[in-house]
């Protein structure tokens, strides 16, 4: 999750996915690496796309050593 090309930039470096939520300040920032591109953290194209891999991941069994 970012708001930056520059953050993209280094998700994509890195391999990774990533969903980014533009700010006024980087509106015209180069994003076009982002996964997701949304207006913001309630933007309803993000919950959808957020929930939807929510519910397909697998459930994590442990957490700290302990059981979910």
């Amino acid at each position: 999750m970012d708001d930056s090309g520059n953050g993209v930039r280094a998700a994509v470096a890195a391999d990774r996915r990533c969903v980014v939520a533009y700010n006024p300040y980087t509106r015209n920032d180069d994003l076009s690496g982002a996964t997701l591109i949304t207006s913001g953290l309630d933007d309803p194209e993000f919950l959808y796309w957020f929930q939807d891999r929510l519910q397909h991941r697998p459930q994590q069994r442990r957490m700290n050593g302990q059981e979910n």
